[in-house]
């Protein structure tokens, strides 16, 4: 028997339904990598972010989101933030939303406040020393 003739053919093996090349493959883990680089690196920020508003919370200070203003910085009076109730449940509201405006009322809320990367104002309830400045670096 030959190796073209149709009995050798049938003998063939099956290609399997969902076949990717190594090069498709590598694209999706790299992807996949990247992705997930992504989201852990926004985590870490949200975490952060949620601690430090906790401390500057706690010491009887006050953070404004980013939600909470309108285009020309004026505070809305019923803001809804983004993203559907469950889900800033889950992951909190840090994780989609930036403070934009903290209000500090000791040295020990100022230390948190250089963990809130786009804050655009900061109002000191405090006489604060050049030591006190060393942590909005």
């Amino acid at each position: 028997m030959h190796a073209n003739t149709p009995e050798c053919a049938s003998h063939a093996p099956k290609r399997g339904r969902f076949q990717y090349s190594l090069r498709s493959l590598m694209a999706f883990v790299l992807l996949c990598g990247v992705l997930c680089s992504w989201a852990t690196n926004r985590a870490r920020q949200a975490t952060k972010q949620e601690q430090a508003v906790t401390a500057i919370k706690f010491k009887g200070g006050f953070v404004i989101y980013d939600y909470q203003l309108d285009a020309n910085g004026n505070m809305l009076d019923d803001p809804e933030p983004a993203g559907p109730n469950w889900l800033r449940d889950w992951l909190g509201i840090d994780w989609f939303h930036r403070v934009l405006i903290a209000h500090v009322t000791d040295s020990a809320s100022l230390k948190h406040a250089g963990n809130l990367p786009r804050l655009e104002e900061l109002y000191l309830g405090f006489v604060a020393t050049d030591a006190d400045l060393v942590h909005l670096q």
